[in-house]
């Protein structure tokens, strides 16, 4: 890691806010002074290479782990259909829409 950006994450670490970069424009001025040797330098080639290497499988070919949709039926809550017109909004004595309306 170059010692500027070392001293810019030391930086964003400090304990007293005045040790701190101002606001995230001075932050960003502070990344971009830093020199990037050409070897390194992030391209549109450089990343275009990079996803084609690391791009996500489609959902209907990725390889799923064993019991993942019971697990998903568990994790993942399911929402609650929204209420109708005249249906209650929350628990048997709740008003209906119409005489919330009123």
């Amino acid at each position: 890691m170059p010692p500027e950006l070392d001293a810019i994450v030391a930086s964003l670490l400090a304990k007293r806010p005045q040790e701190r970069p101002d606001n995230a424009r001075a932050l960003a001025k502070q990344l971009r002074a830093i020199a990037i040797p050409d070897e390194h330098a992030w391209t549109a080639e450089r990343a275009e290479a990079w996803w084609r290497e690391h791009r996500p499988l489609p959902e209907r070919s990725a390889p799923r782990m064993p019991g993942a949709e019971s697990a998903e039926r568990v994790l993942v809550p399911q929402r609650e259909a929204a209420p109708t017109v005249g249906s209650p909004v929350a628990g048997p004595d709740a008003p209906t829409v119409e005489q919330r309306v009123r």
